[in-house]
């Protein structure tokens, strides 16, 4: 996709004498680089050659503007939305964790898929690596009402360990949409430390964004397409909120703080969601995006990282759902979060002041998602596999927040996944005789 990028390290295409260079701009594709510069010159004949060069490059960067080329990452998302049924997902999140003194506990709090529109938790299970020890771990849910987190008692040793969990996941498709509307103590329309969509900076791009004849859904589309192709000035990447995702670019996290923060600005309520997404085939920390309510819709997905307008419910299983209460904790001097500042509180793992990150690893990229099955049913049948796998969860979840739930339950789950069966599925995760799934019987 074309970008036009910032003002620096540009030279001429197109030589003339003598030149006085008075500015410049770059225009940037995957695949080149055309390098021009507004010149002033006296008598000397321009390089027709140069020019006709450089005319070329333009017209190749302009047909690939308005047809980009879509990357690996968008092709898997699109093979996503063009299937049909839900999948079971896994994930693994990791991370390695150490203490300062000799025989010192900690708890680390991970975000974990919890029940929500779409998305059904069918197992979970837990382990610390060698020579670290787990002493427990606890689900809860929080305040909020929609995320839920797990508390990790362990004890990892001066040198580090490993800590682990790994999940499945059924994950629904188009059908599945939040349509819960959001409430007045939401708080998704205000400004927040890290969505600042009171700032000055802000309020520019909302007022040069918008028109009088805007819907809800053009005004977002703005916003997708502008955060999308914003590259930011070339400043260097040291937070994820949304000012500086204007002077940097930044990652995911940023673009996905400054599209909630130009959607709140126009009095769009919005929220960001951290999530692993199952079109990435590689290892990675974890992707977000950005939610707006549309009216008559419900919540509607836009990842302006991945070039993407509300992807399939498919691609991703959620983590956490910040809320503006988290988002104003993003630059708090909070212990360690495994990321820089500016990302919402508890969308990523959080140590207590014991803990520590082991230096165990180079690479970020740590966790990962990959699918286990896919499951060819109707749509009737899709629903009651949702209804009958949620009440399976609400029975699990009490058995989670005590510790009494053991690795059987995750290798059945495992096992009937891999055979592709809703039945069997819903069997290995103890579903009571009366709620479990039943197929019309065909004559």
């Amino acid at each position: 996709m074309s970008r036009v990028g910032p003002l620096s390290n540009v030279r001429s295409v197109c030589p003339m004498k003598p030149i006085v260079c008075a500015s410049s701009f770059t225009i940037r594709t995957k695949s080149r680089s055309t390098f021009l510069h507004r010149t002033f010159w006296s008598a000397a004949e321009p390089d027709k050659d140069a020019i006709a060069l450089a005319k070329r490059e333009i017209a190749l960067a302009e047909a690939e503007r308005a047809h980009p080329s879509a990357s690996p990452a968008q092709k898997a998302a699109d093979a996503i939305a063009r299937s049909s049924g839900p999948v079971v997902v896994h994930i693994q999140i990791r991370a390695p964790i150490c203490s300062k003194k000799p025989g010192e506990q900690g708890v680390a709090t991970f975000p974990v898929p919890a029940l929500g529109k779409g998305q059904v938790p069918l197992a979970f299970k837990i382990e610390c690596k060698a020579p670290g020890k787990l002493l427990g771990f606890s689900w809860r849910g929080r305040k909020d009402g929609t995320n839920l987190v797990c508390d990790v008692k362990l004890l990892p040793g001066v040198k580090g360990s490993w800590v682990q969990y790994d999940a499945l996941v059924l994950v629904g498709g188009d059908r599945q949409r939040d349509t819960k509307p959001p409430v007045s103590t939401s708080g998704w329309e205000r400004s927040t430390a890290c969505v600042q969509s009171n700032a000055p900076q802000i309020k520019a791009i909302e007022k040069k964004l918008c028109s009088p004849n805007d819907t809800v859904e053009s005004y977002a589309r703005k916003v997708f397409a502008f955060v999308r192709d914003d590259m930011g000035k070339g400043a260097p990447f040291k937070a994820l909120d949304a000012l500086a995702a204007l002077q940097c670019g930044g990652s995911c996290t940023n673009k996905a703080n400054l599209s909630a923060a130009l959607l709140r600005a126009h009095g769009i309520p919005a929220r960001t969601v951290a999530h692993m997404p199952t079109w990435c085939s590689s290892k990675l920390y974890e992707h977000w995006l950005t939610e707006y309510w549309q009216p008559g819709t419900g919540w509607v997905a836009i990842d302006s990282a991945l070039g993407r307008w509300d992807p399939d419910r498919r691609s991703r299983v959620v983590l956490a759902v910040s809320n503006p209460a988290d988002e104003d904790l993003a630059f708090d001097p909070l212990h360690e979060r495994f990321v820089m500042p500016g990302a919402a509180y508890l969308s990523v793992l959080e140590l207590n002041p014991t803990l520590y990150p082991a230096d165990l690893t180079d690479d970020d990229a740590i966790n990962s998602v990959d699918q286990v099955a896919q499951l060819r049913i109707s749509g009737s049948e899709e629903a009651a596999l949702f209804e009958a796998g949620s009440r399976s969860f609400k029975e699990l979840l009490p058995r989670l927040g005590n510790r009494t739930e053991d690795e059987t339950r995750y290798r059945r789950v495992m096992a009937a996944a891999k055979r592709c069966s809703p039945s069997a599925l819903l069997n290995a995760t103890g579903v009571s005789p009366e709620h479990r799934l039943h197929r019309p019987t065909s004559h």
